[in-house]
C-alpha cells in the first residue's frame, strides 16, 4: 500500500471501500504512468539512488535511462552543492514534515555536459513495498527565465531607441541579448543597401568572451554575392556554403575554426522591405530551436526600428541641409543682383563715355589703345555682372523649346578650340529625349561653365564626356493613354576623369565666390550661376564624386 509519510495527509478510504492495490517501484503499470506524466520524474530511494526516471527527465539532464539508475541523486547537482544536499536529503527522510509538502523549490541543475540550468523540484514522500522512495518532479525554467530576461531586455532596447541611443549601442545590446540565447554561436548584424554598395557590417560578435564587437565597413559586392541573395530573399534562411565562407571572409577572418552551419534572420523596415539581417552561425551543424529562432526574430523587429529610425534622421538633416542652403542662395542672391544692377549702370555710363572720348581721337593718336584696353576690361565686367544678375534671378530670360543634344553639340564645337589638345571631348546623345523649355544661352553657359570646371579638374592628360538621356513612365498610371512614350525627366550629365572632389568640398561649390583656385583665377561664380540656372528651370543637379575618381553633375529637367 503507498502511503505518505505525512500522518496528516494519509488517505482513510471510507466503510465499504476497498483498499486500492500496492504499486512497487518496479511496477510495469507504474512504469507506463510515470513515462506518461508531462513533468520530469525522478524516484530516489532511502539512501538517495536512483531507481526510476522518465523520458522527460533523461531529455532535460542529457543522460541515458541506465547512465542514471543505480546512481547518487547528487550527480543532477553542482559538484559544490553534493555535500550539502546529502545533509539535507538525510534530514528529509528523517522527518518530511521540515519541508511543506506540493511546494517548488528552485535550484540548479548539471547537464551531462557540464552547463548548468535552472530548475524547480517538487518532492513528494511514498511508501513502497520495496521501503521509502521520494519523488521529485523537475522542471527546467530556464527558457522562462530567459523570456523573462528578453521582455525586460526588448523594453530597455525600446527605452534606448526612443532616448535616442546610437545605432551602435542598441545593436550592441541587441547582439548580447542573442549571446545570451545561444551561447554556441557567433553573430554579426549586417545592413542592406540595393544602391548604396550592397553590405555593411554594422556590428560582429567576438568569437572569444569578453572580446569588443567590431564594425568592418562595406563589404566587397563581387564577393558578397552569395549572401547578398539571401538577404534580397527576405526571409528566414538556411545558409549554403558559399554565404557561410562569405560571413567567415568578412565578419569573422580571426576565427580559429571554420563555421559548418548559419542561418539569417531579416531586418524589415515597418514597409516589410529588407534594411538588413542578423547573421547566425556555429562551429558545428545545429538547426536553430524555436526558443532561438524567437529570440533573434525579436532582436531583428528591434534592429529595424532602430535602423529605419537613423535613416529618417539622417533624411531630415539632409533635408534641413538643403533647405538652410537654399535660404542662403536665395538671400545671397537677392543681394548680389541688387548690387549688381546697379553697378551694370555705371559700367554702362563708362563704355558710353569711353566710346565718345574714343571717337574724338585720330586714327594715330596712342592714347587710342589705352582706351581700347579701358573698354575691353568695362566689357568683362559687363559680362561678369550679368553672372551676377543671373545668379540673382533679375536677368530677363527668353524661354523657347530647346533641344539638349543641340546645346551639347553647340557647346563642344565652342570648346575644342579652348581646351587643351590632351583632353579628349566625348557625346553621347539620346536621339528620342523631348525637349525643354528653357533659355538656350543660358543652358549654352551652363554647359560651358561645368565642362571649364571639368577641365580644370584634369590635370595632365583626360576625359571630359557629355551625355543626355531620358527616364520614361514605367507604372500604368504614369504612361498617356495614346502610344506615345511618357517622359517624367530629361537628363544632361558632365563627367571628367579628374581628381575629383571631396565630401568636405562638395558641401561648399555651389556657395556664390568660393573657389579653391588661386587668387586672379577665379571669381567663384561658375558653379552658384549653373546652380541659379538650373534652379529657376525647375531643375535639379546631383554630383557623384570621390577623390582621384572624377566627378559627375547631373542636371535633371522636367520636359516640356
Amino acid at each position: 500500500m503507498m502511503t505518505t509519510a505525512d500522518p496528516q495527509t494519509q488517505f482513510t478510504p471510507a466503510a465499504g471501500f476497498a483498499q486500492p492495490p500496492v504499486i512497487s517501484a518496479s511496477d510495469s503499470q507504474f512504469s507506463e504512468l510515470l513515462l506518461s506524466v508531462p513533468d520530469a520524474i525522478v524516484i530516489s530511494d532511502s539512501a538517495g539512488r536512483i531507481s526510476l526516471v522518465n523520458d522527460q527527465l533523461c531529455e532535460i539532464f542529457q543522460y541515458a535511462q541506465d547512465q542514471l539508475i543505480g546512481q547518487s541523486v547528487e550527480m543532477l547537482l553542482p559538484a559544490r552543492y553534493r555535500e550539502g544536499h546529502v545533509a539535507l536529503r538525510q534530514a528529509y527522510m528523517q522527518n518530511p514534515l521540515l519541508r511543506p509538502m506540493g511546494q517548488f523549490r528552485e535550484v540548479l541543475g548539471l547537464r551531462s555536459d557540464g552547463k548548468e540550468i535552472p530548475v524547480e523540484i517538487r518532492l513528494r514522500m511514498f511508501e513502497g513495498s520495496n521501503g521509502m522512495f521520494v519523488t521529485s518532479a523537475v522542471r527546467d525554467v530556464s527558457e522562462i527565465r530567459m523570456l523573462h530576461r528578453i521582455q525586460a531586455d526588448s523594453n530597455r532596447m525600446l527605452e534606448l531607441i526612443a532616448s535616442g541611443e546610437s545605432v551602435e549601442i542598441v545593436l550592441s545590446e541587441l547582439e548580447q541579448c542573442i549571446k545570451a540565447s545561444s551561447p554556441d554561436s557567433c553573430c554579426a548584424i549586417v545592413g542592406w543597401s540595393e544602391s548604396g554598395g550592397g553590405i555593411h557590417n554594422l556590428l560582429s560578435s567576438p568569437e572569444t568572451p569578453g572580446g569588443e564587437s567590431k564594425t568592418l565597413g562595406w563589404w566587397d559586392v563581387d564577393h558578397s554575392r552569395p549572401l547578398a541573395s539571401a538577404i534580397k530573399a527576405n526571409q528566414r534562411t538556411r545558409l549554403g556554403e558559399e554565404a557561410i565562407e562569405v560571413i567567415e571572409r568578412f565578419a569573422f577572418a580571426d576565427s580559429t575554426k571554420p563555421f559548418l552551419d548559419g542561418w539569417l534572420e531579416p531586418i524589415r523596415n515597418p514597409h516589410g522591405s529588407p534594411l538588413g539581417a542578423i547573421l547566425v552561425c556555429r562551429h558545428k551543424k545545429r538547426a536553430p530551436g524555436e526558443f532561438e529562432e524567437e529570440v533573434v526574430s525579436a532582436a531583428a523587429h528591434l534592429a529595424g526600428i532602430v535602423l529605419e529610425r537613423d535613416l529618417r534622421a539622417a533624411e531630415f538633416t539632409e533635408k534641413e541641409e538643403q533647405l538652410r542652403q537654399s535660404q542662403k542662395l536665395e538671400a545671397i542672391g537677392t543681394l548680389t543682383g541688387g548690387i549688381a544692377h546697379e553697378f551694370n549702370n555705371l559700367l554702362q555710363v563708362i563704355l558710353g563715355y569711353s566710346d565718345c572720348v574714343m571717337a574724338s581721337f585720330t586714327p594715330d593718336d596712342p592714347r587710342l589703345d589705352d582706351m581700347a584696353k579701358v573698354v575691353t576690361a568695362t566689357e568683362d565686367a559687363v559680362r561678369l555682372t550679368g553672372q551676377l544678375l543671373t545668379f540673382g534671378r533679375r536677368q530677363k530670360l527668353e524661354k523657347s523649346l530647346v533641344d539638349l543634344n543641340q546645346v551639347a553639340r553647340d557647346v563642344v564645337a565652342m570648346l575644342r578650340p579652348l581646351v587643351d589638345a590632351n583632353i579628349e571631348i566625348i557625346v553621347n546623345c539620346d536621339s528620342s529625349i523631348p525637349p525643354i523649355l528653357a533659355d538656350v544661352g543660358q543652358l549654352r553657359q551652363v554647359l560651358f561653365n561645368l565642362c571649364l570646371n571639368a577641365q580644370d579638374a584634369i590635370q595632365d592628360a583626360g576625359r571630359i564626356e557629355i551625355m543626355t538621356s531620358a527616364r520614361l513612365a514605367t507604372s500604368p498610371h504614369d504612361a498617356p493613354s495614346g502610344d506615345a512614350p511618357s517622359f517624367l525627366s530629361v537628363s544632361i550629365a558632365v563627367k571628367d576623369s579628374g581628381c575629383g572632389i571631396t565630401k568636405e568640398l562638395k558641401s561648399k561649390i555651389f556657395d556664390p565666390f568660393f573657389t579653391t583656385k588661386e587668387v586672379g583665377e577665379g571669381t567663384g561664380l561658375g558653379l552658384a550661376v549653373v546652380h541659379g540656372i538650373v534652379r529657376d528651370l525647375n531643375g535639379t543637379i546631383e554630383v557623384e564624386s570621390e577623390p582621384g575618381e572624377g566627378a559627375t553633375f547631373l542636371l535633371t529637367f522636367p520636359p516640356a
